[in-house]
């Protein structure tokens, strides 16, 4: 077992599975997506410490813990359609391709749209599909969705992305 993979469980069974992840799904995601892909060069050492991220222009990869309890909260399920919105360098993206889910990914940064269109090609069990455009705005020409992840903190909604959920449709984001 190499290094990367070591630290992929470790943050399962200390960081996880203490905080009352249960979905198997989430857990097995998460244990076969290469985070450390995902982060600059110079964080892939700690890339699977229980802390944010930084990619840059004040952007963060959310710690593993957070994002997992937001994706245990929305429930996706297999062939879900799924709007990720600040997607940033993919990770979040890939683990939810990983559940099943047909994923649209926004991101207004070109340069960390372009590093995620590189790192989610070929990837997965489904392809990410990577938009370009204001995060507020989301992506209505695929609405709607069973599931708006925002992936990020944030202190209001935009009204936008309620109006691109499906019917029970659910929206998960840390306020």
């Amino acid at each position: 077992m190499n290094n990367a993979m070591a630290a992929r469980h470790s943050m399962i069974d200390g960081q996880l599975a203490p905080n009352r992840i249960v979905d198997a799904t989430i857990i097995a995601a998460m244990g076969v997506t290469p985070r450390e892909a995902f982060v600059p060069d110079a964080y892939a050492g700690a890339a699977y410490v229980d802390d944010n991220i930084p990619l840059g222009n004040n952007r963060f990869l959310m710690r593993p813990q957070v994002l997992a309890e937001l994706l245990q909260a929305a429930d996706i399920s297999e062939g879900m359609e799924v709007l990720v919105v600040a997607g940033n360098t993919g990770y979040s993206s890939q683990v939810i391709a990983q559940l099943g889910a047909k994923v649209i990914m926004v991101e207004e940064l070109r340069e960390l749209a372009d590093k995620a269109r590189q790192l989610l090609s070929h990837k997965g069990r489904r392809a990410v599909e990577v938009k370009v455009s204001p995060l507020v705005q989301g992506y209505v020409s695929a609405a709607p969705y069973h599931v708006i992840v925002i992936d990020g903190a944030v202190e209001q909604v935009p009204a936008a992305l309620h109006e691109q959920l499906a019917q029970g449709g659910r929206l998960v984001c840390v306020r």
